[in-house]
């Protein structure tokens, strides 16, 4: 779709299938850890954190639309992003939560 930016990460897993419930190198999964190679746990990162964050609100449903709120409010002042200096996605999320 034009005009549709994505950022598209990858993790290579040495798994034959991933589980019904994943959290990514916690718990029964953390023996992966030194199986993976650094790119893959830099993109599981993300997963993570935003799995981290997201069991640590309240109200998943309210964090999200305030979520929402406040990076369509920076998107139209111009001050959502890292690579300028301004605060990005998760530095966001954080200051939601």
């Amino acid at each position: 779709v034009s005009g549709v930016h994505v950022a598209l990460s990858l993790a290579c897993l040495p798994l034959s299938k991933l589980p019904t419930v994943w959290a990514p190198l916690e718990g029964e999964h953390e023996y992966l850890t030194p199986h993976i190679d650094y790119k893959s746990l830099l993109a599981l990162g993300g997963v993570r954190n935003s799995d981290l964050l997201l069991r640590m609100v309240p109200n998943s449903g309210v964090f999200r639309l305030l979520l929402r709120c406040i990076r369509h409010w920076a998107k139209l002042r111009g001050i959502y992003s890292n690579a300028l200096g301004y605060f990005g996605g998760i530095t966001w999320a954080i200051l939601a939560a």
